[in-house]
């Protein structure tokens, strides 16, 4: 395999613009309007296909709900709605998100008490609110949610822990669902 250098790859990227500037557009975050391909099939907008980039931003996008919902006392469909309007998700991500919203608002009582029985030394009332707002996502994913394999689950709170957390998040994130997931799941080994 030939490796490229940076300067390399900004020519092809360049070059690419060029030759295909609706790319270039889709790649600054530009919804591009549903029109047949050369084959006549339609071609889906930016962020409405249902792979793993449009369920991480619904769960980035539960996340910072939660927190609003947790930290100012918002009510969540307002904050979900707020949180649309800034960046919109295609219609399956936001079902996504909404569903993640309703779960662990549904479910919260049960969650935390999934958290307080595996991170004892953490206190929910003192835990970070954002560590806390990943571990209920993901808890939900993995015990109630019913759709998103748990490994995946704890990967993707992992990286949310990186991009949210401080440094030790993605650590404790990790450390709490691997807990839940070896004592609840015993064939996830």
């Amino acid at each position: 395999m030939v490796s490229l250098s940076n300067h390399d790859r900004d020519v092809r990227r360049a070059a690419l613009r060029q030759v295909c500037p609706e790319r270039s557009r889709r790649a600054q975050g530009e919804r591009l309007e549903q029109h047949p391909d050369a084959t006549g099939s339609p071609v889906r907008a930016l962020g409405e296909s249902r792979g793993p980039a449009t369920r991480r931003k619904a769960r980035v996008v539960a996340l910072q709900v939660l927190y609003e919902v947790d930290g100012a006392r918002h009510d969540p469909r307002s904050a979900l709605e707020n949180r649309l309007t800034e960046g919109p998700l295609a219609p399956p991500a936001r079902r996504f998100a909404r569903r993640l919203i309703d779960g662990v608002i549904e479910h919260r009582s049960d969650i935390d008490s999934v958290i307080s029985t595996y991170a004892p030394s953490w206190p929910i009332s003192q835990m970070a609110m954002v560590d806390l707002n990943i571990l209920r996502v993901a808890i939900f994913e993995i015990m109630m949610g019913g759709e998103t394999p748990p490994k995946v689950a704890i990967n993707e709170a992992v990286e949310l822990g990186k991009i949210f957390g401080t440094d030790s998040s993605p650590r404790f994130v990790n450390g709490v669902l691997g807990s839940v997931m070896a004592n609840t799941q015993p064939d996830s080994q």
